[in-house]
């Protein structure tokens, strides 16, 4: 009979274990199915965010070729100075500068004989003519920090003519960030680059033999993935307990009724004559009513 008692007990267990796993694979599927949507959306957002962003870019490139071309007209005509515009060459020789940045004599002489963009070194130079000067500006972080102003959210811009790349000075501090940058020279269209423990979404511009590439940091997007997982994570361990729990009340339920059933069973094989007390009205009392309707029908056999 012990033998029978805990097959009884193990059915219990049975159920309760096969209801926590179905329960559990249907949230471990929720949680998965929910992640993956809800960081489509997020990423499509994303995606819309650097579309704005280069849109912005590059509406602000035209502007600061505008702002170029107005800039050498005013001073052509009443020797106003520039705003916008580094130098003013006219002949070669240098009538305005802002000395924001020492230049050589032989790279001006290079610049005046150019027209529109160019790279020497690691300086990269835009410049317009009216008439017989030559206005223009060096790409560094004046020019930078006017584009990242664009960027909706925490981004980076990185500008590339020929082989030379301007980036923001303060990636230099970055780790490995001068090699994850210079990676840009091969790439074009959309893709994704990690410089130091951040990732960015990253979208080129091409400007005529200019490339700006419009980097948009993706660590908020992964911050909310992440926060995203761990909530549904929260929620779905708060599920298994529950369920844990109610598939061991369960289990108990199951295993208790059955008991009864069967020391009803082992008391009327000894002779003893005992009705079972009913305190379910399931398929499980359904039982122990018909085992007590045994009892009576035997009892008044015997009597």
């Amino acid at each position: 009979m012990k033998k029978k008692g805990k097959k009884f007990r193990s059915f219990g267990s049975i159920v309760a274990s096969r209801m926590l796993l179905s329960v559990a694979a249907v949230l471990m599927g929720t949680l998965i199915v929910a992640t993956y949507f809800v960081s489509k959306v997020i990423d499509e957002n994303y995606k819309n965010m650097l579309d704005m962003s280069v849109e912005g870019v590059s509406w602000d490139l035209n502007a600061i070729w505008e702002d170029m071309n107005r800039d050498l007209e005013l001073y052509l005509k009443n020797g106003r100075p520039p705003i916008m515009l580094d130098f003013v060459l006219k002949d070669g020789e240098v009538v305005y500068s802002s000395f924001r940045r020492e230049v050589s004599r032989d790279l001006y002489n290079q610049i005046y004989s150019s027209l529109g963009l160019g790279s020497v070194g690691n300086v990269i130079y835009w410049t317009v003519r009216k008439e017989d000067l030559v206005g223009g500006i060096f790409i560094d972080d004046r020019v930078i920090r006017r584009l990242l102003r664009d960027i909706r959210g925490n981004g980076l811009i990185a500008i590339r003519v020929g082989d030379t790349l301007v980036y923001p000075s303060f990636l230099a501090r970055i780790p490995d960030a001068r090699v994850s940058i210079s990676d840009l020279k091969a790439k074009f269209g959309t893709f994704e680059i990690t410089i130091g423990d951040q990732r960015y979404m990253v979208k080129t511009i091409v400007k005529d033999q200019m490339t700006v590439y419009t980097m948009l940091s993706a660590g908020l997007f992964d911050e909310v993935v992440r926060s995203l997982f761990l909530i549904l994570l929260a929620m779905f361990s708060a599920g298994i307990g529950i369920i844990y729990y109610s598939s061991k009340s369960v289990g108990s339920y199951l295993t208790r009724n059955l008991r009864m059933i069967l020391d009803g069973f082992e008391k009327l094989r000894e002779g003893t004559f005992e009705f079972l007390e009913i305190k379910t009205q399931d398929e499980l009392g359904m039982i122990m009513a018909e085992f007590n309707v045994t009892i009576a029908v035997l009892k008044d056999a015997m009597e």
